[in-house]
Order: C-alpha cells, then structure tokens, then sequence
C-alpha cells in the first residue's frame, strides 16, 4: 500500500547561555511524489495538423456561432489547464527548495544534536535496513566494526542485491570539535579515527526481485540473515558463504522459507522457539520452524487466511500467539496451538488502515502505527482499548520499532521524512503552550537527516550505542546517526531537529 502525500514539519532552535532549547513549528506543505521526477514541463499545445480530403459541408450561421463558442470554450480550458500547470510547478520548485534549504540547515546545526552522523550515498535505495554482528572491538580507539544489511530496489529490470557492509562506528561521545558535517573518504558526516576505513560492502548477493525486509536471526546475528522477497517468500543467507568477487546475478540463499503467493513487508522471529513469521498483502500468515535447515526449502507449518491485506506481523512474548495488523484498521492476535480461520482476538485499532505495529519485549505492551499519523499504545492483556494515543505525525505513520536496550524509547517513521523518537516516561508531563505547540509531551527527537520519505529504520543493539539508529530512504542514502546525550540529560523541553535555521 502507498502512502498519501505529507505534510513537511519544519523546525527551528534557540540557544541561550544558559540552556540550550530546541523546539519546532509544522507548516503545510504538499510533498513531493515519492517515485516520480519532479519535473513538470509547461503545457504544450500540439502542431500537428490534420487535413480533410473534402472541404466541410457549408454550415449555417447558427452553427457556425455554435462551433466559435465551443472552441472558445475548449480555448478557455487549455489556457486555464496552462496556468494550473504552471502554479503546479512553481509550488513544486518551491518545495523542492525548500527541503535543499531544510537539509542545508540540519548539515549546519547537525553538530549541536548528534554524538554522530554518517551518510552514504548507495546507487539504489534500500527498502530495508538491520543491525549485525559486531568484532574488533578496539578498547584503545574507542571504536567497533559492525555488520549492516541493506538491500536494493532497482528499476529497468536492473539487478537486484543483498548488501553486507562492514561499519566502523565509534564507541565513545566525539569531542565536539570532530562533531562538524563535511565530506570524508566515502561518506557525509562527522570524522573520527582516520587511519581505519569506514564504510566497505563485504558482500554482495544477488536476489530476485526488491529486498522488501532484512532481519539477522536473534541469537545467531553473527552470520545469518533472512530476507522477505517481492514473492511473498523468505530467503535465509549464510552471509559468510558469499563473496562480493561473485559476477553471478543467480540467486542462491541457503534456505527458502515458500508457499505465499504476494509481496509484503511483514517479517519477525520467535527466538524461543525458533519460529519465522511473515505476511503479505493477499492477507495470509505464515510460520515456519529454522530449527531444522537440513532442506533447500520449508513450508509453513502453520498458514491462515484472513479477509484484509496484512501489512505487518510480530510475535510476541507468549512463544504461541502472533500479532498482526490488517488494512482494514483491525489488530489481531493468533494463536497458533488452535486450529481456526478466525483469530483469538481482534480489536479495530482505527478506521483507517494500521500499517505497522512493535512489540516492547522488556513489558508486554506493543505500539501500532496507523493511515492517519497516529500512534497506540496497547496492553495485551486488556486488548479492548488503547492505554495511550501519541498524535505523533501528521502523515502515515510506514515503521515502528521500540529501544533494545531502553524499555521506555519508542522510535517511529513517517512519509514526511522525519523519524521521531518518544520516551514514553514522559507521558501525561504537564506542557506551557509553547512547548505544547511543539508536540507531545512524550516526543523528544526528530531527526531530519532525510530529504526524502523514510524506508525503514533500526535501533542499534550494542548496549554502548543506546540512542543509535541507522535509517534509509527513498533518496538513495544509508544514515547512522547517535542523539547527543546532552541533549537529553540537560533539556526538559522538547529538542528536535533544526532543519531551517541557518
């Protein structure tokens, strides 16, 4: 499913001596088209002409006032259609400056909110984007290397690929003179330890058809990865058995997870079991068990059809029950030990649809992300009602996912380029009208790093990187970016992104 058009938030800061205070401001604007060029040409009136082999009947004055009024009317239209067109791209010029000049800002500022920012420009975008293994841990440097998986999504019937990359990243706060936007080796950002190569693709995969959705299998990040493919099917890759010297276009995975027969993005673990969960848009659910992987392919062995495209799945704590969210607004819970079409419990989340949900493994509850921007907090065990609604986006709400490492931090995607982290501790603080104006009282980050809508987001998972994320989208960049920890720790008010202050 599509998303609708956004609005742009636009945002500014203020800093004075004695604090440091960030807030922001929304305006409307329509956004650009997410896959379309953006370059609209004037109407063109058309020079071709067409010749009768017989000249017109002779007609009255009547009609011939009739037809001098119809053609002034289509003249009217054509010229009313020109203008339209011509409004339509100037708005367009002017946002599209306006995001250059939003980003231009956020480079300048980037320094006063992040630890660290890193951005890659890759040839494709990725639809999707996980956190690995990481090793050489350099306690002396203060820096790790890290696996991260990316995909692509090409066009022209150009192939597509499985990347593995290998990330340095540092591992402590930088001094705040290395804390400056500029162009390094391979990449945008802040530098640190120069000697040592940042950014280097491992591997390179082929795979048939978009990557729509990259997971490392808990508890065995170091090498395995699983994938969700354009067909509905999860294919699971031994990243340590493909070399990126390969010129075969072939797809080869270790294992393919099959029997769905349409695309979708919904893909998650049980790790106590061992179970796979996927969906897709024709509305099916299946599991399967890795535990054995002896076979070139494993069919669910458990697969249930419901009335409404799925658009994501998670399992949740209880090793027997799935979540799943659907595009007609409902929430479901299966549980998988009974036999049945019908689910164990269904809730109408919203009337409009419910395209991504996050389970918090650390309490139970789990969030939704809905058609309308909205945000719901949810208790399992009182499935019946919300316990909380962050009216967190003014766009679709595309991806959810709560903190390893912090149960309290809830991060979510918009079509509005934006990722916004919550502390969910914050909810019900008490707000002056200013900072209401800003936002929820739960909101305290926006990152605004994009310039086009996001595809996908993760928390990093190692336990010294706790408000670490790496993001991608639709303007082909892959960005690591580390909140500043003063930020929080000083700020009671609401600090987001700075993208319009020079």
């Amino acid at each position: 499913m599509l998303p609708s058009a956004p609005q742009c938030s636009c945002l500014f800061f203020r800093v004075t001596h004695s604090e440091l205070h960030i807030a922001s401001y929304t305006c409307e604007n329509k956004r650009l088209s997410p896959y379309d060029v953006h370059t609209t040409t004037p109407h063109q009136y058309s020079t071709d002409c067409f010749y009768a082999t017989a000249p017109p009947p002779m007609s009255t004055p009547k009609e011939s006032k009739k037809r001098k009024s119809n053609a002034l009317d289509e003249a009217c239209l054509e010229l009313s259609e020109e203008i339209e067109n011509g409004d339509v791209h100037k708005e367009e010029e002017k946002e599209q400056e306006d995001v250059e000049t939003q980003f231009s800002n956020w480079k300048t500022n980037s320094g006063l909110l992040y630890d660290f920012v890193c951005r890659k420009e890759l040839e494709w975008p990725s639809l999707s984007i996980d956190f690995g293994d990481f090793h050489n841990e350099n306690i002396e440097d203060n820096v790790l290397n890290q696996l991260v998986c990316v995909g692509t999504h090409t066009s022209n019937k150009e192939p597509n690929y499985l990347y593995v990359c290998d990330v340095l990243f540092p591992l402590e706060q930088l001094a705040q003179e290395k804390c400056i936007y500029k162009i390094n080796e391979n990449y945008e950002g802040f530098d640190f330890c120069c000697e040592k190569k940042k950014f280097t693709i491992k591997s390179k995969i082929a795979h048939t058809g978009e990557v729509n959705r990259i997971k490392f299998l808990p508890l065995e990040r170091k090498n395995i990865v699983v994938t969700k493919a354009i067909d509905g099917n999860l294919h699971l890759f031994d990243i340590n058995k493909h070399k990126i010297e390969t010129n075969d276009d072939k797809m080869n995975p270790e294992v393919s997870f099959v029997g769905n027969n349409s695309d979708g993005f919904g893909l998650d673990f049980n790790a106590y079991k061992k179970f796979a969960l996927t969906c897709s848009n024709d509305g099916m659910i299946t599991v399967y068990d890795y535990n054995n992987l002896s076979s070139k392919t494993v069919n669910p062995f458990y697969k249930v059809q419901y009335k409404s495209p799925i658009n994501d799945v998670s399992s949740l704590n209880d090793p027997n029950l799935i979540l799943a969210c659907a595009d007609n607004g409902y929430i479901l819970v299966y549980d998988i030990r009974v036999k049945t079409t019908e689910p164990a419990q269904q809730v109408l989340g919203q009337q409009v649809p419910v395209n991504c949900i996050a389970l918090n493994r650390f309490t139970g509850h789990f969030a939704s992300g809905s058609e309308n921007g909205k945000i719901k907090i949810w208790d399992i065990k009182r499935f019946n009602e919300p316990q909380h609604i962050i009216n967190a986006h003014k766009e679709a709400v595309i991806r959810l996912n709560f903190s390893p490492n912090d149960s309290s931090l809830l991060a979510s995607a918009s079509n509005n380029r934006f990722i916004n982290i919550y502390d969910l501790n914050k909810i019900g603080e008490e707000l002056d009208a200013i900072d209401l104006s800003d936002g929820p009282s739960e909101l305290i980050f926006s990152h605004g790093g994009h310039t086009q809508p996001i595809t996908d987001f993760n928390w990093n998972h190692h336990k010294k990187l706790k408000m670490f994320i790496g993001s991608t989208g639709e303007d082909n960049t892959l960005q690591f970016w580390q909140l500043k920890t003063e930020l929080l720790d000083e700020v009671n008010t609401i600090p987001t992104s700075n993208t319009d202050v020079e």
